[in-house]
């Protein structure tokens, strides 16, 4: 299948920046404003295509927890989603929270792998 027979995707992007956040509360918002966001795109049909390759690591226990609790919020709904990480350690970790949450994310470290395989699933439930 060449990249002109794949359909195009509806795509949202969530990037994480490498800036850290000053503390739980100020996460709590950012994260709030993130679900807003993907609320008003809208969810249904689309891909979620999650950047975490500049984000700081963090497994402190308050952190976990907000996580635990934002997580399935930002990530209901969605089609299909890929997450990309940079080291072994994101990979572990966003396979141990999809495993959490139940739900199915391809992890790679190569975008374009996650965009084909958007585009494959795209053609297959059409």
């Amino acid at each position: 299948m060449t990249a002109e027979e794949l359909p195009p995707v509806s795509l949202i992007r969530m990037i994480r920046t490498a800036a850290p956040f000053v503390s739980l509360t100020e996460a709590r918002v950012q994260y709030e404003r993130v679900v807003e966001a993907m609320d008003r795109a809208g969810r249904t049909g689309r891909f979620l295509l999650t950047d975490l390759r500049l984000a700081p690591p963090r497994t402190d226990p308050g952190f976990e927890t907000l996580i635990a609790e934002m997580r399935p919020r930002m990530l209901r709904g969605y089609r299909r989603q890929g997450v990309l990480t940079q080291t072994a350690a994101g990979t572990l970790q966003v396979s141990r929270h999809s495993r959490q949450d139940g739900i199915e994310v391809l992890i790679s470290d190569s975008e374009s792998q996650i965009l084909g395989f958007f585009q494959i699933a795209a053609k297959m439930t059409r």
